[in-house]
């Protein structure tokens, strides 16, 4: 058994809509977030951003796909996985990407409400409608187990 760590937990929001994929018996969403920070330059602070692509396998997954939309925050603890492939014009390419254990909706709920709740009735029965969804979401995401034998590696 190795002794290595690979341990990452960040904190960003979705570039784009979660895709859910089919890999043999496994489904997996994709999705990306960038994390923002500041550095500076010249004596001036500039905000920057880093990008991320992220893995979530099985159950997981498919409440993610379900549930998230660009723009929304999330909380993501995994692991980074590296892979590599050769393009159709002859390149060889890698990527590092994060293998996610843990997802956690944060921020304002009212986020990604067109995914949750539909668009239609009151502004405070929206609220509660988008409440009950994303409470759902949050209990469906932490009973789902994921184990080895969910991932295809």
């Amino acid at each position: 058994m190795s002794s290595d760590i690979n341990v990452v937990v960040i904190v960003g929001r979705l570039t784009r809509d979660p895709e859910l994929k089919s890999v043999g018996q496994t489904s997996v969403c994709r999705m990306s977030i960038a994390n923002n920070y500041s550095t500076k330059v010249n004596e001036v602070w500039e905000d920057r951003a880093n990008f991320f692509d992220v893995d979530v396998w099985g159950r997981r997954g498919e409440v993610c796909a379900e549930h998230l939309v660009k723009g929304r925050q999330v909380a993501i603890k995994g692991s980074l996985r590296w892979r590599s492939w050769e393009a159709q014009d002859g390149t060889k390419r890698s990527a590092v990407s994060i293998n996610a254990d843990e997802v956690e909706f944060i921020g304002p709920r009212e986020e990604g409400a067109q995914k949750a709740a539909p668009s239609s009735g009151a502004p405070a029965q929206q609220s509660q409608t988008m409440r009950d969804a994303y409470k759902a979401a949050a209990e469906t995401f932490a009973e789902a187990e994921v184990g080895d034998d969910d991932i295809p590696w």
